[in-house]
């Protein structure tokens, strides 16, 4: 199971706040064998995607009679998500070493704004530990 919160980005067109969530489970297509020094392995899962979007609009008119105006918009969304991806790593001992993994997750239904049209792509690298 893989929880995975983003943080919070500016969308500077409609000065709006972006957040997303998303919880997955995985897959992987590999056989992957603890003697290796190097590995790679295919993964896939699916899940659920759940993308806030909050809009702050203030106004402040010096000659009018209307000094300030707040208008707070949310839209919230919850879809499915599938995500396919690959991941390469390299054992440095018997239980540390570094990982890259790669992943393209499709998000179904409406689309959620111009920078998210049906999907992402996150990468990842770092350090990995094994007990």
């Amino acid at each position: 199971m893989i929880l995975a919160i983003y943080p919070p980005s500016y969308n500077s067109e409609d000065e709006s706040i972006v957040s997303l969530i998303t919880f997955r489970t995985d897959y992987i297509f590999s056989e992957v064998s603890p003697k290796d020094k190097f590995f790679y392995y295919f993964s896939g899962g699916i899940g659920i995607c759940i993308f806030r979007e909050t809009s702050y609009n203030n106004y402040l008119f010096v000659n009018d009679t209307l000094r300030e105006t707040h208008n707070n918009r949310s839209k919230n969304l919850g879809s499915l998500l599938f995500a396919f991806g690959v991941s390469a790593g390299y054992k440095i001992s018997k239980n540390t070493g570094i990982q890259a993994q790669i992943e393209y997750n499709f998000i179904t239904g409406e689309k959620v704004t111009e920078r998210i049209s049906f999907g992402f792509i996150p990468f990842k690298i770092g350090m990995f530990f094994v007990l």
